[in-house]
Order: C-alpha cells, then sequence, then structure tokens
C-alpha cells in the first residue's frame, strides 16, 4: 500500500529532497507530461500531502503529482 508524503519540519523535508532523486524527477516527468504545463515545482509540505505541481504559463495549477512512499507496515 502506499502512502502520500509528509514532513514535520524543513530539515526532514530536504534530507527527503537530498535521499530520493529519482522519485522526485519521475513526479516532474509526470506532472510535465500532461497537455498544457509549461513548468513543475517541487512542494514539499509540512502537515499535508506533499506533490508536483504542475503551472501554465500563466502559472495556475494544471495537475497535482502526489508523492508516495510505500508503507513499511504492510
Amino acid at each position: 500500500m502506499k502512502k502520500y508524503i509528509t514532513f514535520n519540519s524543513l530539515a526532514e523535508s530536504e534530507r527527503f529532497k537530498d535521499t530520493n532523486p529519482a522519485l522526485i524527477e519521475e513526479a516532474h516527468s509526470i506532472a510535465s507530461s500532461y497537455e498544457g504545463v509549461a513548468y513543475t515545482e517541487t512542494w514539499l509540505c509540512c502537515n499535508c500531502p506533499s506533490h508536483i505541481a504542475g503551472f501554465d504559463k500563466d502559472d495556475e495549477i494544471l495537475v497535482s503529482v502526489p508523492l508516495l512512499v510505500s508503507d513499511s507496515n504492510n
């Protein structure tokens, strides 16, 4: 089973970013593949699901690709 990634601190999110570049890059690729997406941003969030946001040329969010990891309890 997969679970959404959330963080308790900025330091925790930075560690995740440093140790999981392939996962983040894959999510960027997925978001970039949507029609109309001009650029993507990484949103590593505290207390809510982290994701990659895909924006159009007018800075409107077109897609949000959640960052998911395997739940070690299953």
